[in-house]
């Protein structure tokens, strides 16, 4: 077939349709529908010719149409955490939109955790098969009217935590072993009195943080009775209601640990607001590596999960079990953290300089 001439379009007033695309790009209509089915399955200069026909004439696929014929959606479900914005769960799920834009699927984010009825109909999107495989980062598998994700019939991949009850590949990396690395970060400057404030109870990430927490803490020859605890759930509020009991405390612990950066930036803020300063009177350390405490004064050391990684090879399992290839249920790949300077931490002053400070404003 002969390439069209350029500025070739449909008559006026006619919709574009797939043979005006064929025609535009020089291909059959079998390629075209390939190309925007299965971009993968065609070669990359073939692909970018129907590409740019398809944008030049403005052609819309009639997805429903494709679905039925292809047997396919090309809709990804994200099960993601109730509370993303701003967290580290945002700049993770770019990653994942990236990588399966490239390949030409879709992403749905929803949350299962939040509602009944929510839940009910990210469930019944898989069971109806109108997505294709669904990611989870919650760790958890929620069950509805007897169904869950992992019942539909559906390639899952669990990214963060290992799916409760197993059954899918995940993507994780050593929560317990970072967690001691903060500890041991900050015993080696010098601080034997640690507050650490920690996720929800019973979430997967938090209880291996927690012990990782106590673990770094005997190594490091803190005594237990030099700790303190105080409950979060990963928001930059719970990380303010932390740091107005510690602002309200004396003598007070010299390093705080955070199982969050949304929870130590909170902290940072009201402890500023009270008039302590950071790192002069307390150090503190996050776990996450979120674009935020980098922009803050001062800089938020923090040990940075690699979000991007984790988003392209939990997209890659997940692409590779849509193809036939997948991975055993029980496949699960460790990514390495990095401990990341900042200003927010220093050796502790010495006992003779600490002084009682008064907040600025009752707390």
């Amino acid at each position: 077939m002969g390439r069209a001439s350029d500025g070739a379009r449909p008559e006026s007033g006619k919709p574009v349709n797939i043979r005006d695309v064929a025609l535009r790009a020089g291909v059959s209509t079998a390629t075209v529908s390939r190309a925007l089915a299965s971009p993968e399955r065609v070669r990359a200069a073939l692909r970018e010719r129907v590409e740019s026909a398809v944008r030049d004439l403005g052609y819309t696929p009639n997805l429903a149409a494709r679905t039925l014929r292809a047997g396919a959606s090309r809709m990804i479900l994200i099960d993601a955490p109730h509370r993303i914005a701003g967290s580290f769960f945002g700049g993770l799920l770019d990653s994942l939109d990236e990588a399966f834009t490239a390949r030409g699927y879709t992403c749905i984010v929803g949350s299962t955790e939040q509602s009944d009825e929510k839940a009910r109909r990210l469930i019944e999107l898989a069971y109806a098969k109108q997505i294709d495989g669904a990611v989870v980062l919650t760790g958890l598998a929620t069950r509805i009217d007897g169904r869950s994700l992992v019942e539909a019939n559906v390639p899952i991949v669990s990214i963060c935590a290992e799916l409760i009850g197993g059954g899918a590949p995940c993507v994780l990396v050593d929560d317990e072993k970072w967690a001691m690395r903060q500890v041991e970060f900050l015993a080696a400057l010098g601080h034997k009195t640690l507050l650490y404030v920690g996720g929800a109870d019973g979430n997967y990430n938090e209880t291996r943080r927690r012990r990782g927490f106590k673990r770094g803490a005997r190594a490091a020859g803190i005594a237990a009775r030099s700790l303190s605890f105080a409950r979060g759930d990963y928001s930059l509020g719970s990380g303010v209601e932390a740091a107005r009991g510690f602002a309200a405390r004396f003598p007070r612990p010299t390093g705080v640990v955070c199982a969050s950066d949304d929870m130590a930036l909170g902290f940072m803020g009201f402890a500023a607001a009270a008039g302590l300063t950071c790192p002069d009177d307390y150090s503190i350390i996050g776990f996450d590596g979120i674009d935020y405490g980098r922009n803050w004064t001062p800089t938020l050391a923090t040990i940075a999960q690699p979000r991007d990684e984790m988003g392209r090879v939990g997209a890659d399992l997940m692409l590779r079990a849509l193809a036939g290839d997948s991975a055993p249920p029980d496949t699960k790949i460790t990514l390495e953290c990095a401990l990341v300077l900042g200003g927010s931490t220093a050796p502790p002053r010495i006992s003779g300089a600490r002084r009682r400070r008064a907040p600025k404003r009752p707390i």
